[in-house]
């Protein structure tokens, strides 16, 4: 306060213009400012404390103190990394190493090691648990901010969104003489409605049928058991009604109609303009 009105009394003395005085009583609180952040650096920087290791004197300052407290460490702790930075080659190998590890890969029993692991392992999970809400919050954000972003959309959606505009999406294809394909399931219902894998991929076959596709599912039974229309009924109620249509047909055939060396089941058949193609699919 006495700076400032020295100043505006020399700069009335002087005749300075309004400007100048103002400029010189910014520069004065620059420098006043300057001055309190060179003695609060100082005031951290000054040892207020000192640990022994290995037969040193460690001295520690407030800055030592808050990054030990950040760490979970204790005084005497921080006081060791130090010394391991400054006086042993970890600290030319790895000069920005985080304390907790330098500490755990200097440590000469197991049971220091496993302490500074736990604390290793406990200070990342925190962090990551942190770092994923934000990410969280970020995508929020940017949902909220950018709604019709192609990363918000089912790979559906996805696929159309690239292809817009493209022949690929034309409504009134050119070529009209699509050939049609035979796909074959053969499958053992019974065995079939042991597996909700089997299931899942008798409902993708369903799924995945085109308008050209002639779509039989061939439910094989063994010659010793024979056909059983029960079963058969069994498996088409636990397929998802959604996929089934009128052109989807079922029928039963006797395994030993197959060919003797044929795939394990179950498996399809495609015969289209490529000629034949087998393809195993999961039951287990």
């Amino acid at each position: 306060m006495k700076t400032t009105l020295a100043l505006a009394i020399m700069a009335a003395a002087l005749g300075l213009s309004i400007n100048t005085y103002a400029a010189i009583n910014t520069h004065s609180d620059i420098l006043s400012t300057t001055q309190q952040r060179v003695q609060q650096n100082h005031d951290y920087d000054q040892a207020i404390q000192t640990v022994n290791y290995n037969n040193h004197k460690i001295t520690l300052n407030k800055n030592d103190l808050v990054r030990a407290t950040s760490f979970d460490l204790t005084p005497e702790e921080y006081g060791q990394y130090k010394y391991l930075m400054k006086f042993t080659p970890r600290g030319v190998w790895t000069p920005e190493i985080d304390p907790v590890i330098a500490l755990g890969v200097s440590a000469k029993t197991e049971r220091e090691r496993m302490k500074y692991a736990e604390l290793a392992f406990q200070q990342r999970t925190k962090r990551e648990a942190k770092e994923i809400a934000f990410s969280v919050s970020m995508m929020k954000v940017e949902r909220e901010h950018d709604p019709d972003s192609p990363r918000w959309m089912t790979w559906e959606q996805k696929k159309e969104f690239a292809l817009k505009g493209t022949s690929a999406m034309d409504d009134s294809p050119k070529n009209t003489d699509t050939k049609t394909e035979n796909v074959m399931v053969f499958v053992n219902p019974q065995s079939c409605l042991k597996s909700t894998t089997c299931i899942n991929s008798m409902n993708n076959a369903m799924k995945a049928k085109l308008d050209n596709t002639n779509l039989t599912f061939y439910a094989v039974y063994p010659h010793s058991t024979g056909h059983s229309a029960k079963t058969l009924s069994m498996f088409k109620q636990k397929l998802n009604a959604d996929y089934i249509n009128p052109s989807i047909t079922f029928t039963a055939i006797d395994e030993s109609k197959l060919a003797h060396n044929h795939p394990q089941l179950p498996f399809v058949l495609i015969q289209g303009n490529g000629g034949n193609k087998i393809v195993r699919l999961n039951q287990a």
